[in-house]
């Protein structure tokens, strides 16, 4: 069971995305009066969803992953836990985050087929999504899509705020994911592999980002009521927008690995997330 563990808590900050993704989707959905079942289906099912495809991963990229510095304390690399070990969770988790999308009816079965059936193309050495250029940001951005959608589904509803947490995080994905693979640039280069970390230098990068953020920023409070939103959505964006800002401005023309970067990214997951939640909930303002 610690072998079991370690490896899942060695990818958390891959996996756990996911189903929190689908928790807020449900929330946002449902109003703030999310069914119980169904949510707790769709978390379950996101998370063993995820773990199935990322522990995938980590068997796939075995090779890879022993050149990165800040890979190397992973159980699989260590030898802590092996292949044979690794592809028993693969099947078991995916099998139950199939058998608990089921539960919930047809749409969210077919859904998390194609969750796990994108992302186990994305690793497979005879296919590798990643080695084509712009489809690792793609496929990674497509996956909290997926969860947004996911969420919605186990409560009937795909409504505009649904629709605009996809969009959102199918966008920040795209420039978050540019900024967060820089560490993987080496290894990339070795194995032929060709992503937007390579192509773009670190101040582009963090620009694109700033101009997400600022652009987000603008249109927040001037579309609010066009989304259906009410007064506490804009407020939350734009401190959203102004934290992100405050925390990764000062890293604009040099690199380090830290937690004010990575804290600059993960901000406007959450954020984003509490502020359509709020927005969407009837209140006379």
């Amino acid at each position: 069971m610690n072998k079991i563990a370690s490896l899942i808590l060695s990818r958390a900050r891959k996996i756990f995305p996911y189903p929190i993704t689908a928790l807020i989707a449900v929330l946002v959905g449902s109003r703030g009066e999310p069914p119980i079942i169904n949510t707790v289906l769709t978390v379950g099912a996101l998370l063993a969803a995820a773990i199935s495809v990322y522990v995938y991963n980590d068997i796939t990229d075995l090779e890879m992953d022993r050149l990165n510095p800040q890979k190397k304390d992973r159980p699989l690399i260590l030898g802590k836990v092996t292949v044979k070990e690794a592809m028993r969770l693969v099947y078991f988790s995916g099998f139950v985050g199939l058998a608990l999308s089921l539960l919930m009816g047809i749409e969210a079965f077919l859904l998390c087929i194609a969750y796990i059936a994108l992302f186990l193309i994305y690793s497979h050495p005879r296919i590798r999504l990643k080695k084509r250029f712009l489809l690792k940001e793609i496929t990674i951005a497509s996956g909290s899509s997926f969860s947004c959608l996911f969420g919605g589904v186990a409560v009937g509803s795909i409504s505009v705020p649904i629709i605009f947490l996809m969009m959102f995080y199918f966008g920040y994905a795209m420039v978050g994911i540019a900024i967060e693979e820089i560490s993987d640039v080496a290894e990339d280069e070795k194995y032929g592999c060709k992503t937007l970390a390579m192509v773009l230098s670190w101040k582009r990068m963090v620009k694109m980002f700033v101009f997400f953020l600022l652009v987000i920023l603008v249109l927040s409070p001037l579309i609010y009521r066009q989304l259906g939103f009410n007064t506490l959505f804009p407020i939350g964006m734009v401190l959203m927008c102004g934290l992100s800002l405050y925390l990764i401005f000062p890293y604009l023309n040099r690199y380090e690995e830290n937690k004010r970067i990575m804290l600059s990214l993960y901000i406007p997951w959450i954020m984003t997330g509490i502020s359509v939640l709020l927005g969407s909930l009837t209140i006379p303002f």
